[in-house]
């Protein structure tokens, strides 16, 4: 065991390389027996590699399937979409702080906009309720520390009266102030306070999110506002949030493609890199418990996916020399931090940065290049299930499985940002709408969310 490259205690060297103590610093280097070589055990010895197709066969064991949660989601009939008003909603959103992430209110007909300092709830006549989502005790324990209270039905006619002087976003920033105890915070709340800027997510006290997040019901990841260093959790419903301290030397890669969620939420992945070291840093939310996986010394990672349990991820990586990573998309054990096989890029063609894996393990969707399409892999059979073909002129910019994994939504780069609705199974595309920026499912897979322009409002598609 060593640091990789000074920076790292006790991570193994990648196979290939080995600890050399170099200048005061012990770090990792290329084995000078290995001629070629490669990282994390595969093509180590630098030779040729099997090559069935397009599959490159790995020592891994395949990840299990998870079972769906739900019955096939019904596409036969799809209600024309329903278009929120984006008069309050645009309202909401401005006064929040800007969008990280959208869902569906459980068992109600309307939204929650997850937003940069608070939740905004829009039902689907557009009617708009944003909510002050810090705590009320705290924001009134910090109030009674700058001034005496005589009870607590003081403080809530006090927060009454200031959303309707200051406006919800003054107030926010006040609460934020007041938690952090910040000198001025008092004398702020005393006086007009025009010098509170907003900022921070304050669903929970710890975290400060930043976009790209992902999230998996009331619970997103991301990164920590104003850090390339820290990641950070919140999870609006069970009011919990977490963050880790910088890892040594590592940064975190931003990017909307270089983190993800498993699908049950209970492990993040991000890529972590400095110089030109790499790691996967996979984050165990509920016992705060880092790992940090499948190093490089060589070459870059881009997109990666979790499975559903988070013991499998999907990722991309360019320049280790090792045939059956670059530019390929490898599957990888984590357990075993084997990788189970790859999948080379179509003749002539690439993949895009952009990868993801369906909710029951059994099908992986990646975006390509020349032809531009989204190719679904069987991960069972090692076999392509379908190729959805976008259209010479159309880049995709996200994918999204329903819960049950039968459907999968594809959004794009393009000017008129088109979202398509696919059939999983067949190949079918089932639904085209202009102007959608992103989509996202319902619990239930029977409402598939995209916020438009926020002029526009939000359309909702839903079936009968």
């Amino acid at each position: 065991m060593c640091s990789l490259q000074g920076r790292w205690d006790q991570l193994p060297c990648p196979e290939g390389e080995i600890c050399q103590a170099e200048g005061g610093q012990v770090g990792c280097v290329v084995d000078p027996g290995i001629i070629g070589g490669g990282d994390a055990g595969v093509g180590g010895d630098g030779g040729p590699v099997e090559v069935d197709g397009r599959i490159v066969a790995g020592d891994g064991t395949g990840p299990g399937v998870q079972p769906a949660t739900r019955g096939r989601s019904p596409v036969s009939r799809v209600e024309e979409p329903l278009d929120i008003d984006p008069g309050p909603l645009s309202q909401a959103v401005a006064a929040l702080g800007g969008v990280l992430s959208w869902r569906l209110v459980p068992d109600q007909d309307a939204l929650q906009v997850l937003a940069a300092t608070g939740v905004a709830t829009v039902d689907f006549t557009g009617a708009a309720d944003g909510g002050v989502h810090s705590r009320p005790d705290r924001f009134c324990a910090d109030y009674a520390a700058c001034f005496q209270l005589a009870s607590p039905e003081d403080c809530g006619a006090l927060i009454a009266q200031q959303l309707e002087t200051w406006g919800r976003q003054m107030l926010q920033c006040i609460a934020d102030r007041l938690a952090a105890g910040e000198a001025g915070a008092c004398a702020e709340l005393a006086g007009a306070g025009q010098q509170c800027v907003a900022y921070g997510l304050t669903y929970a006290d710890d975290a400060a999110l930043k976009l790209p997040v992902r999230r998996v019901g009331g619970r997103m990841v991301g990164l920590v506002a104003g850090s390339f260093t820290q990641g950070a959790m919140v999870d609006v419903d069970e009011g919990l949030s977490a963050s880790f301290e910088a890892l040594g030397e590592l940064r975190l890669r931003e990017g909307a493609h270089n983190l993800d969620l498993s699908g049950d939420g209970r492990l993040a992945a991000y890529i972590g890199y400095f110089n030109q070291d790499e790691v996967i840093v996979r984050w165990d939310l509920a016992s705060g418990v880092r790992d940090a996986q499948l190093p490089v010394s060589v070459g870059s990672t881009g997109a990666i996916a979790l499975s559903s349990d988070g013991q499998a991820i999907a990722l991309m990586r360019n320049g280790t020399g090792d045939l059956a990573q670059d530019g390929a998309i490898a599957l990888w054990n984590l357990s075993e931090e084997k990788r189970i096989f790859s999948i080379l890029p179509p003749e002539g063609g690439s993949f895009d940065q952009l990868v993801r894996l369906s909710p029951d393990g059994r099908t992986l969707a990646v975006a390509t290049r020349r032809p531009n399409a989204v190719e679904l892999w069987d991960l069972d059979a090692r076999v392509i299930r379908q190729t959805l073909e976008l259209g010479a002129d159309y880049q995709a910019n996200g994918i999204e499985f329903s819960p049950d994994g039968a459907l999968v939504a594809v959004t794009y780069l393009n000017f008129d940002r088109p979202v398509t609705l696919w059939e999983v199974e067949g190949g079918q595309r089932v639904f085209t709408r202009a102007e959608g920026q992103s989509a996202t499912f319902s619990p239930d897979g029977r409402i598939l969310i995209l916020p438009l322009e926020l002029q526009r409002g939000a359309g909702i598609i839903r079936d009968r």
